[in-house]
């Protein structure tokens, strides 16, 4: 065949092996239903339903995972996790050793992620552990991790927050993780970030822990609105905002008593309405934020 011949060059091989898999599976059937005002304009219906093609073209996918040749190899693992083939987990798992390139194994993840593939949790937590792993695949490995979920997954993710000067990308993929796996111990060790000078990295820990335990996260946030920093001020100010509790309207007006946070805590304020906190709202109503006045605006009407 075109694909098996060695008479064939490797990018017709790639060719062929693109389309094998772009026709896995044929779209829904129209019902005759009215898709939008201008269906044109919209994407196409994804592809779900199995054909007489279907289990060969999958059945030709797994097999070219051991190809010689990287870009083959990475068309069908784009074909596979398009496809969403369960069938193919055992081989990708042996993959995720196997393979030299770096993109492709970020792609094996990226299936098993997506598989839900708990047999792979051990593999995923070893490439979280292992120091020599690339940068670009243990940020990979900690969306995964995520993504499969269990009491071991969320350990290994959590000692990423415990660890000493993890790296902002590490760090970055860690936190949306132990927020997603609530493993034990997770908001002391975001904790541990509340004070990071990237703001991103610091915005994303404060939030994850008002997600997670909002009332241990409200005496852990709470002391950082004294804190000599003005821009970890207005974070902590944007975090409690967050909360539903009515005892953080107090601390939220004391935060708007201040002309350098005045604006942080009506922003924060308007998020959850309430009737103590009407002077800060139409306060908001003559700020030059527009967004700020709109928001206020909707607080009053509440």
């Amino acid at each position: 065949s075109l694909l098996t011949s060695a008479a064939t060059s490797v990018e017709a091989r790639q060719s062929a092996l693109e389309l094998l898999a772009a026709i896995t599976y044929k779209p829904p059937v129209w019902q005759g239903e009215w898709w939008a005002y201008h269906p044109a304009l919209q994407p196409p219906p994804e592809r779900t339903v199995p054909w007489e093609g279907t289990d060969l073209i999958l059945a030709t996918l797994r097999s070219e995972l051991g190809d010689p040749e990287v870009a083959l190899r990475r068309v069908a693992l784009n074909g596979l996790l398009a496809a969403k083939d369960a069938a193919a987990a055992p081989q990708l798992r042996e993959r995720l050793s196997a393979e030299s390139d770096l993109e492709n194994r970020r792609l094996i993840l990226k299936t098993l992620a997506a598989l839900k593939d708990a047999a792979a949790t051990p593999a995923v937590i070893h490439l979280i552990n292992d120091p020599a792993t690339p940068a670009e695949l243990r940020v990979e490995a900690l969306h995964t991790a995520a993504e499969l979920g269990g009491d071991d997954a969320g350990r290994a993710v959590l000692a990423v927050l415990e660890a000493d000067q993890p790296s902002p990308s590490l760090l970055a993929a860690a936190i949306p993780a132990v927020a997603r796996l609530q493993p034990a111990g997770a908001v002391d060790a975001l904790a541990r970030h509340f004070l990071n000078p990237d703001a991103p990295i610091r915005d994303a820990a404060l939030e994850a822990a008002v997600r997670i335990n909002p009332e241990t996260a409200l005496e852990l946030i709470r002391p950082l609105l004294a804190h000599t920093d003005f821009n970890l001020r207005v974070s902590a100010i944007q975090a409690l905002g967050r909360l539903r509790d009515p005892q953080i309207v107090p601390v939220l007006l004391d935060a708007f008593a201040q002309p350098t946070t005045r604006d942080a805590a009506i922003q924060a304020l308007t998020r959850r309405p309430d009737v103590r906190a009407v002077p800060a709202y139409l306060a908001g109503l003559d700020r030059g934020d527009f967004q700020l006045r709109e928001a206020s605006r909707g607080a009053l009407q509440s």
